[in-house]
């Protein structure tokens, strides 16, 4: 599951602060930046402002166990800004808990 999972879905792993901790391959091409600028890094400064609010109320959901699909809006270095639908849900991976943000 994690080799398909870092393959072929748009995501990213956060820990229970919100920083990024894992992302895959496909939000790199999506995001079209690398790595190592998106790890540690907290996930709310990739959102536009007015989501900032919402999103950290579905993360809390989510660490309770309750997954939603929200409508946010991504801004990226270039100055372009993309929105996208993401799925917050609480996982166990190497023995942690971790959220996982799928976005489509």
């Amino acid at each position: 599951m994690r080799e398909n999972l870092f393959k072929e879905e748009m995501g990213l792993i956060l820990n229970n602060e919100g920083l990024i901790e894992g992302v895959t391959e496909k939000f790199l091409e999506f995001a079209e930046t690398s790595r190592d600028k998106l790890i540690g890094r907290i996930v709310i400064d990739l959102l536009h402002q007015n989501f900032h609010d919402l999103f950290i109320s579905e993360l809390k959901n989510a660490w309770k166990g309750v997954s939603h699909q929200i409508n946010v809006e991504l801004n990226f270095e270039k100055g372009k800004s993309r929105p996208v639908e993401i799925k917050l849900t609480r996982i166990s991976l190497d023995d942690r808990r971790l959220i996982l943000a799928i976005l489509r």
